[in-house]
């Protein structure tokens, strides 16, 4: 039998061969048909917008950081303060940033589950990294604090400015940390429901995640618009009494090194937790019984730490309830769009 392949010229390959080839051979991209052919270029355009599509929250994160890089290409080009600083985040967080959503639009595997959960945190990081970016960009774009007419403002709605009504905190520091504990109760309170959503109700995770993003994409164009340090740094020697222990100092590290430094106007904590409130009640209505008590002690220990003044509370929660009920009507925007392309 051996001759007679020899004789022919045909030689069998081995199965342990087979499998080799198979295993090094390339494998055509998501724009490529089962033949190797590619796709035409409006249906792999299609193809590729569907599969970005199904997470509207990435889009929010391309449309932030190309806000950032237009504005820090601006400012730079005007000679601004800061503007080159900025810049430079540009040119790194941007290129990494739309690297990575090339690679997710044409290559990621739909079957890897743990580059879907990657991804479906990927917005996430995106806001982290315009944490760091947004430091730098504030003062490019708007070099003037607000603090003094958010000052004025909050006297004229209270009689009084925060540092007046929570002098009652000195000499307390136990009352102080209990203030820090629900300030960062709402960390606890977002990463919760993020990671609950993400493994046991996948389905309403991405508009979970699409509302969280309309806050921080508002969160930012209102810091760049209304900066301000927030009374605590702007008039420090109202507030030399203020102190704590230990979840104090760390309060404070936290916010002095993950914070944006002017990111007052509107407030991201009143608008997360009006946000998170909301969802409890329509998805989970038992936990309103403790989601609003910590709503609202998030919002007082924001004022008693002297991090916001009080229209930033204001301002951060009209924020969050718009975002609220944006979110499932963008993100029915989205599917139909998505859907007008087809199946591919």
């Amino acid at each position: 039998m051996g001759i007679l392949f020899q004789k022919q010229g045909w030689h069998p390959i081995p199965k342990w061969g087979e499998g080799l080839r198979r295993l090094f051979s390339p494998r055509p991209p998501k724009n490529f048909d089962p033949s190797g052919f590619p796709l035409s270029a409006p249906k792999a355009w299609q193809k590729a917008l569907r599969a970005w599509m199904t997470h509207p929250s990435e889009f929010l994160a391309c449309l932030i950081f190309l806000l950032f890089i237009f504005l820090s290409l601006v400012t730079w080009g005007l000679g601004r303060a800061w503007a080159w600083e900025s810049l430079r985040y540009s040119l790194g967080y941007g290129v990494l940033w739309f690297l990575w959503m090339a690679y997710v639009v044409y290559f990621l595997p739909r079957s890897s589950r743990t580059l879907q959960f990657v991804r479906d945190f990927g917005p996430w990081v995106a806001v982290m990294l315009s944490y760091n970016w947004v430091r730098y960009l504030i003062p490019a774009v708007h070099p003037s604090l607000f603090d003094q007419k958010l000052r004025l403002l909050e006297m004229r709605l209270w009689g009084w400015d925060a540092a007046f009504w929570t002098k009652a905190l000195s000499g307390h520091p136990y009352w102080t940390d209990f203030s820090c504990l629900l300030y960062l109760g709402l960390f606890f309170w977002m990463f919760g429901i993020l990671f609950y959503y993400a493994f046991a109700r996948h389905p309403l995770y991405q508009r979970f995640m699409l509302g969280l993003m309309l806050i921080y994409l508002g969160g930012f164009v209102g810091y760049m618009f209304f900066p301000a340090a927030g009374p605590r740094y702007a008039f420090p020697q109202e507030w030399s009494w203020l102190n704590g222990g230990t979840l104090f100092n760390l309060t404070n590290l936290i916010v002095s090194h993950m914070g944006a430094k002017l990111d007052v106007f509107p407030s991201l904590h009143a608008a997360l937790s009006i946000y998170l409130l909301f969802w409890q009640a329509e998805h989970h209505k038992v936990s309103v019984a403790w989601a609003f008590p910590l709503t609202l002690g998030i919002w007082v220990s924001t004022i008693l730490l002297g991090f916001h003044y009080f229209p930033d509370l204001l301002g951060g929660g009209l924020l969050g309830g718009l975002a609220f009920f944006a979110a499932p009507r963008l993100e029915a925007r989205f599917n139909h769009l998505r859907d007008s392309f087809g199946r591919v």
